[in-house]
Order: structure tokens, then sequence, then C-alpha cells
């Protein structure tokens, strides 16, 4: 017998799609899933279709807390019961610069000095981390992390261009190029 929805079982609320503005990022941090491993500083990426699907992040193992993947220009349907997004809009009132929140652009006169957040260790006796590959210049730091990428100064710079990096992973520091 199916009588329809059980109205008092259900709560049907619209919520509004979230639109990221070319030039600007947002971060996302899931309200459950599993424990963050003490080693690690951001939570691993799962693919979940840039976190639209809330299923698909639970069941492949995501985990609670600040996200290495982050959301680029678009218009997303996220579930915000599972995820926060942080945008230049709300971010003050996550403790996030909203200036930290546009794509990072690196002009030619400078070069891209990069510290990473997260990662293994630096071997003792280095002063920086060595070069990884595949990491698409520190826009993928899922790869970074999982080809060896040390936490701290880095080898690699960027040259001019603009890079969608997540500032919770890397922060890039111009300097004049000599």
């Amino acid at each position: 017998w199916h009588f329809g929805l059980w109205r008092f079982l259900y709560k049907v609320e619209r919520v509004p799609l979230v639109v990221i503005h070319p030039g600007e990022i947002s971060l996302v941090v899931a309200n459950d899933g599993a424990s963050l491993p003490s080693e690690r500083l951001l939570c691993r990426k799962v693919e979940c279709d840039h976190f639209q699907d809330a299923g698909a992040f639970l069941l492949k193992g995501g985990e609670r807390g600040r996200q290495l993947d982050m959301l680029t220009a678009g218009t997303y349907r996220i579930n915000p019961a599972l995820f926060q997004v942080i945008t230049r809009r709300n971010a003050a009132q996550h403790g996030v610069d909203p200036r930290r929140l546009l794509v990072t652009t690196v002009s030619t006169e400078t070069v891209g000095v990069v510290t990473t957040q997260d990662g293994r260790t630096i071997a003792g006796g280095d002063l920086a981390g060595p070069m990884v590959h595949g990491h698409e210049s520190f826009q993928k730091p899922h790869s970074f992390i999982q080809n060896g990428g040390c936490r701290g100064l880095q080898e690699e710079v960027l040259l001019a261009g603009s890079w969608n990096i997540n500032p919770w992973f890397a922060e890039v520091e111009a300097i004049p190029m000599t």
C-alpha cells in the first residue's frame, strides 16, 4: 500500500545553488564522514562530483573536516547539511580572509615561492621539499601528497600565470625575479 509521502517524516527545504564567480575559488568543510588521521591536516580527495553527490562522499570514505579539494568557477548543487562551502561572501564568518579565495596570480616580473601545509616531513638536512611530478603546479594537492610531496618550502616555483591553489594546502609568496 502506497499512500504518498508521509509529510511528518520528511521535510523538503529549498536552498540556493552555490555559485563561484570567475577568478574565485571556494573551500569546503565536511560536517560528517570518517575521522581524519592524526598525521594529516586536510582530508583526502573522494570522487563525489565536486561535493554534489553526498552519498558517494560518505560511501567512498570521505573524511570530516577541511577538504583538500576545492571548488572553482561554476554552479554547484551542494547539500548544506553535509558540506559548508566557504565563498568570498561568507569567508569572514569562517575566519578566512576573503582575499585568499581569489585565484592565485603570478605576474611576469615575479616568481611564486610555494610553502605547503600538508605532506610528509622534509628529510633532515634539506631546506626544501624535492620536486614532485603530477600535481599541476600545486593545483592537485591530492596528487602532490600521493606522490610523496613534503610539507614546507618547495624547490618548485610557480611561473607567470593564474593558479587554482587551495590556501589551506599551500601559500604562495610573489618574489621579484632576478
